[in-house]
């Protein structure tokens, strides 16, 4: 089963942005237990909202992330993903993201790191054999 995974990064090896401060998003398709980089998704920002205190996604700390237009886009920008991977998903993007069933990983690893261990959890679930037992 192949799927997609979007991860905020400035400098291609580590996840190192705000899922709101990301100026791009790293696809990388995920199959079993391999993963590749399948493209770059830029992100639209409208210019009065960056200038309304939402650089970084985060508020000021609180988690309440963006509001308005640009985190919705943002959010759109990855809908076709499983997950999403940001050193920081403020409240706004993580309701939104899981709304459509997308998860959201909150880390700071190098992304090889980071991918690994998502890919091998979705490994593990998505193969499990699930034994039903009914006692009398």
């Amino acid at each position: 089963m192949s799927y997609k995974i979007a991860v905020a990064t400035s400098d291609n090896l580590n996840v190192n942005q705000h899922f709101g401060g990301a100026d791009s998003f790293k696809i990388y398709s995920a199959e079993n237990l391999d993963f590749q980089l399948l493209e770059e998704r830029k992100v639209t920002v409208v210019k009065s909202e960056k200038q309304d205190g939402c650089q970084g996604g985060c508020q000021g700390g609180n988690g309440g992330g963006c509001s308005g237009g640009s985190m919705t886009e943002t959010v759109e920008l990855v809908a076709d993903c499983r997950a999403v991977v940001a050193t920081k998903i403020g409240r706004n993007a993580r309701q939104q993201l899981e709304a459509k069933a997308i998860s959201v990983f909150d880390v700071e690893l190098p992304i090889d790191e980071a991918l690994s261990k998502i890919v091998g959890y979705y490994y593990k679930i998505d193969n499990r054999k699930f034994k039903l037992t009914i006692d009398n």
